[in-house]
């Protein structure tokens, strides 16, 4: 296993388990592409619920919020790794688009020609990084990993609808704060932060986000953190104001208004469902 690149072969229950982090929610540092070879699974990513079986392409955005609901015994397939920069790296027309339609639609079932070319890029790719004293190995498994990535994202290129595009200013600053709201949403929940990285209003940086994504500024932030804040309610051994100073809220009471005001319950009444 590198540093930049995860490469995971799942074989069976355990070592699908050591796949994902313990407990009902995990957060991916890493995105990640599953390949689906045998059985089937269900999850739950971003809040939304998804029925992976043998065929099926899934990617996981870095930071994203992944529930394991379920899996077959005979759940087998392969799970690659990598980290935000190397996403961001990624050099496509109307990036924001597709990242939007990905995220939308994170479970995907290529054609068998597809597929075939998806298997056999990620069989070459192993067999390369096996080769442990190539002294160009990294470099090697990097452009490997790339092509591997713009054959999945042209499969959902060929299956995304035409619609009318964002300018190429628009795609930009709507990249600009989804790449710091991931890196910084411990500690920033407001606008003014985010807009004023990139020199621009937070009535601008709204109106820009929800054009290209349908959602405002806020609720990008809104979610993320809520989502990640869930997590750590999980910890039994975290109290309350040890989660909200976590995340940067001034007291405790400020954190379960926030907190009840996005979801409907508090802090408190969301660890009690949690037990039911």
């Amino acid at each position: 296993m590198m540093e930049k690149f995860q490469y995971i072969t799942i074989d069976g229950t355990q070592a699908l388990k050591d796949c994902f982090e313990p407990g009902p929610l995990s957060r991916f540092g890493k995105g990640r592409l599953l390949i689906c070879q045998n059985g089937e699974c269900d999850v739950v990513i971003d809040m939304k619920r998804y029925h992976i079986v043998q065929g099926n392409i899934t990617i996981v955005f870095p930071h994203s919020v992944v529930q394991v609901l379920h899996y077959s015994t005979d759940f087998g397939g392969y799970l690659l790794g990598a980290d935000m920069d190397f996403f961001t790296s990624f050099q496509i027309p109307e990036k924001s688009s597709y990242y939007l339609y990905i995220k939308d639609n994170p479970c995907i079932t290529p054609t068998e020609e597809e597929w075939n070319r998806i298997v056999s890029l990620h069989n070459f790719l192993l067999q390369e990084s096996a080769r442990r004293d190539h002294p160009m190995r990294e470099e090697i498994d990097e452009c490997l990993m790339r092509i591997l990535a713009y054959e999945v994202a042209a499969i959902y290129v060929r299956r995304k609808p035409e619609k009318q595009q964002p300018s190429s200013r628009q795609e930009k600053i709507f990249q600009q704060f989804i790449y710091s709201l991931f890196k910084n949403f411990y500690l920033h929940r407001s606008l003014d932060y985010y807009a004023g990285e990139q020199s621009i209003t937070p009535r601008h940086l709204s109106m820009v986000v929800k054009q290209i994504s349908g959602q405002t500024a806020g609720c990008w932030v809104a979610s993320c953190l809520i989502g990640n804040i869930k997590i750590k309610l999980q910890d039994s051994g975290l109290s309350i104001a040890q989660i909200a100073y976590e995340f940067n809220f001034p007291n405790p009471s400020f954190f379960t208004h926030y907190f009840k005001k996005h979801t409907g319950m508090t802090p408190r009444e969301y660890r009690a469902m949690l037990k039911v």
